[in-house]
């Protein structure tokens, strides 16, 4: 493991305790001479720091530190995958499963990390294609999930589904959850899916609400192509929601269709990190 010496900064910048978390870091950085490109996100939280692109920080920096919650993390990979710009998460949010580091102790974590102690993970990513009259109109990825559904009205979504071309149910709910086993400890989790190692080649199905009592969370190999097939919507639609934060809207005979990523994201964790205490600490396991 060498020594990281250049680093970019995310940030939550709506937050008050991130801005305070990113002026200590700032400043802990300059005094360790490391090289920073903060990204535009820290114009709104400090205008001491020049501020630089997404591409600009994928092409020049050896890792990218990301202060905020799972969700900032999970839009910072999204947009550095593509550079393999490897993650290292300052928790400001709320159940952190990505985010590992606590700012009470990321000035010790931070210095083993950047002196090149740490645990290098990879997380897959998904990506999803919309197939409107077998042409592809929208692409999407996202390292926790992608989710179907009909928004905030009251109705049933119909869909037929697919796996490496072979059918496997017509369904009735209110949407449907394909999941990395990143994404099983988020959305899944709160509709019954299980809890799926990150180490696991594995997608995650689970239907919202079906309309069924013999509907069950399905695991499927990490290979698979996964196709979605809209049926009956009227005029407004349905969304595509990639990672909670991208959204596409929907129409009758769409098709979706997911699959891995060759390239992975790459997440760095202090020496200490284990999955298990994680999942103790953040779903109040005994």
């Amino acid at each position: 493991m060498t020594k990281i010496t250049s680093v970019g900064i995310i940030v939550r910048n709506i937050d008050d305790t991130a801005r305070d978390t990113l002026i200590e870091l700032l400043h802990w950085l300059d005094a360790r001479k490391t090289k920073v490109l903060c990204d535009r996100s820290v114009q709104a939280l400090t205008s001491d720091y020049p501020t630089f692109t997404i591409e600009e920080i994928g092409t020049q920096v050896e890792a990218c530190i990301v202060i905020g919650g799972d969700g900032t993390l999970l839009g910072a990979a999204r947009k550095l995958v593509d550079y393999r710009v490897p993650l290292i998460g300052i928790n400001r949010g709320r159940l952190g499963f990505l985010v590992d580091i606590n700012p009470e102790e990321q000035f010790q974590h931070l210095s083993e990390i950047l002196d090149g102690r740490y645990e290098a993970e990879e997380r897959f990513m998904v990506e999803c294609l919309v197939m409107r009259k077998g042409v592809a109109i929208a692409s999407y990825n996202a390292l926790n999930d992608i989710v179907v559904r009909l928004g905030d009205r009251l109705r049933v979504l119909e869909y037929e589904t697919y796996i490496d071309d072979r059918f496997v149910y017509l369904q009735r709910a209110d949407g449907l959850i394909i999941a990395t086993p990143t994404g099983s400890t988020a959305y899944a989790l709160s509709n019954g899916g299980p809890i799926i190692h990150p180490a696991q080649d594995a997608l995650l199905l689970v239907s919202i609400s079906p309309h069924t009592l013999s509907s069950r969370p399905l695991v499927v190999s990490r290979a698979s192509e996964i196709r979605v097939e809209l049926n009956h919507l009227d005029d407004e639609g349905a969304q595509l929601i990639a990672d909670g934060q991208d959204y596409h809207v929907l129409q009758s005979g769409d098709h979706i269709v997911t699959k891995s990523q060759t390239q992975p994201v790459v997440l760095l964790h202090p020496q200490s990190y284990d999955f298990f205490e994680i999942l103790r600490a953040k779903l109040n396991w005994g």
